[in-house]
Formats: structure tokens, sequence, C-alpha cells
């Protein structure tokens, strides 16, 4: 095997590589509610495990931060006029690339209770 060709198979290896771990990161970024819709439908259909008065955060614990999880929690919970509040974490319990699941529940304003340290 020449130098050249050497440095070329090195080359698309590197290359290979790079665009291998560019899928991975953009695969794992950020959270999502766990709901589906239903195709055809229109309308949001509840299959996952996310239901409109507790929201059910599928997430990375490597690409997404507790403040972002809360914060699209929250933003379920406001939709209703509400508070969203932690209930239980689990491993290993959503997607492959969001293996962490965050439940909440929406509370009134007012009946919020700070989470748990």
């Amino acid at each position: 095997m020449t130098e050249v060709s050497r440095l070329r198979l090195r080359r698309h290896a590197l290359s290979a590589l790079a665009l291998a771990a560019l899928t991975f990161a953009s695969a794992c970024s950020g959270a999502f509610v766990d709901r589906r819709r239903e195709a055809g439908a229109g309308h949001l259909a509840y299959v996952g495990r996310s239901k409109p008065d507790a929201p059910s955060i599928c997430y990375n614990a490597w690409t997404a931060t507790p403040q972002q999880v809360a914060a699209l929690a929250q933003d379920v919970c406001a939709a209703r006029g509400e508070t969203a509040v932690p209930v239980r974490q689990s491993t290993f319990d959503c997607r492959l690339f969001y293996p962490t699941r965050a439940d909440y529940t929406c509370v009134p304003g007012g009946d919020a209770l700070p989470p748990a340290p």
C-alpha cells in the first residue's frame, strides 16, 4: 500500500467518524413531550405516556438541561392555565437517544409545590 493510498484511507475514516459524531449529536439534542399526532386526523392524539394534565418529557441528560425539561413541561401546563410540578424521573424508559423520562403533573397556579431537592 502506498503512502498516498494510506493518507486517503485515513482521510475517509476521519470523515466517516466526523459524520457519525454529527449524526449522533443531532439525534440526541433537546427534549420532547411524549405524545404523537394521529396520522390523518389533524388533531393531537395522546398515544405516548403524556396526558393533557400530566406531561411526560423524554430527553437526553447529556444534551438537555433540567431547566429546559422543566420549561417544556411548564409550556404544556401553561396552556391549561396551570403550573407543572415534577412527580418522578426514570432512566431507560423512553427512546434510544432520549433515555430519560421526567413525569410532571399540572396543578392550579397557587397549589404548586417546590421541587424536591
